[in-house]
């Protein structure tokens, strides 16, 4: 994910998608991304057990993959690579 967010118009597409996880998925994943919580401290911001932040965060990478495969393909049908990028850690 660190990679793709180094290109400003792929940082600007990926926060869009971003937008599409429900909140209890978004919210540990910005965290642990953008603002470089660690699990233990994202389970003491919201309240969570340390497992189910780690689930919400994997959860969230693959929710946000099948996200950002299906606006690409929306975006530029023609550019759509033949692999996905990576978005785990």
């Amino acid at each position: 994910m660190e990679i793709l967010l180094q290109n400003k118009e792929s940082s600007l597409f990926i926060k869009q998608c971003l937008s599409d996880l429900p909140l209890n998925y978004r919210m540990p994943l910005e965290l642990f991304y953008f603002e470089e919580k660690s699990y233990t401290d994202i389970g003491e911001i919201l309240r969570l057990p340390m497992g189910t932040v780690s689930t919400r965060i994997n959860r969230a990478k693959k929710m946000l993959k099948i996200i950002y495969t299906r606006a690409t393909k929306l975006r530029h049908p023609e550019h759509m690579p033949q692999t996905v990028p990576r978005l785990d850690s």
